[in-house]
């Protein structure tokens, strides 16, 4: 059954899905803008918040899985040894529940505030958040798994796939303040995430953006206050809806490496 040209309907999230809250798998997508638009279409008039997976889904997952363990979100919910349908789809639930829980009891100042000055290594991690501005098409795969997940809030989407497994990542807590901030502050969504990245998108009522304000922040995030890439992201911000960033160190080499 398809909803829309290039979007396969999930009514069993267990055929091509990743876990109970899978809804649709989006095949294809030309660009950033069709995939986004079929993520918006598959979760009008449902309840809670639908994402997508971006760049490299399984190595998403893979580091998710690690993060969760590393970070002890998945406190008191263990893997049924009764692996039946019945029984993985409560542990799943179980595990949502209890990362959400996790997350929510950091304090995301603190988080924010924790990220580590400087977090872009050189002035060319600039240029790579440029580059993928003006072309995100690193980003896209052959296909995108959609997820609904019940929690509403900017929450949601990171307590699924939360992510930050290595040293020189932001951690699930920084990845989360990020989100909030930038929902708060700035009028973003988050609506999809990858193994490097996440992305945001500002609705058409989303108040006026502060480009330098924006600015300000993502500075405060990637340091490298002397590039001039950054003169150059706040236009491309100015006539775009797009935000995408990097939470990974390494995730400058999605424009190299494609």
């Amino acid at each position: 059954m398809s909803s829309a040209p290039g979007t396969i309907d999930l009514p069993d999230p267990r055929q091509g899905g990743i876990d109970r809250y899978s809804v649709a798998i989006i095949t294809q997508p030309a660009s950033l803008t069709e995939l986004l638009a079929a993520v918006v279409r598959i979760g009008e008039g449902q309840q809670g918040r639908t994402f997508a997976l971006l760049d490299d889904a399984d190595q998403c997952l893979y580091t998710s899985g690690h993060a969760i363990n590393g970070h002890d979100l998945d406190t008191g919910v263990t893997y049924p040894e009764d692996d039946s349908a019945a029984a993985v789809d409560q542990y799943e639930a179980e595990l949502f529940a209890a990362v959400l829980s996790a997350l929510r009891g950091s304090d995301p100042e603190a988080a924010w505030a924790s990220i580590p000055e400087g977090f872009a290594t050189d002035a060319g991690d600039i240029d790579a958040l440029v580059s993928l501005h003006r072309d995100p098409s690193p980003l896209l795969e052959a296909a995108h798994v959609v997820q609904r997940v019940p929690e509403a809030s900017v929450d949601g989407p990171l307590a699924d796939v939360p992510n930050g497994y290595f040293s020189g990542d932001w951690t699930p807590f920084q990845s989360l303040a990020v989100t909030r901030r930038l929902h708060e502050r700035h009028g973003y969504e988050p609506w999809a995430i990858g193994a490097r990245t996440l992305a945001f998108h500002r609705p058409v009522d989303a108040p006026a953006l502060n480009v330098d304000a924006l600015i300000a922040d993502l500075q405060h995030l990637y340091g490298q206050p002397e590039s001039p890439a950054w003169g150059e992201l706040a236009e491309l911000l100015r006539s775009s809806t797009f935000l995408v960033l990097g939470y990974t160190e390494d995730f400058a080499e999605l424009v190299t490496v494609v």
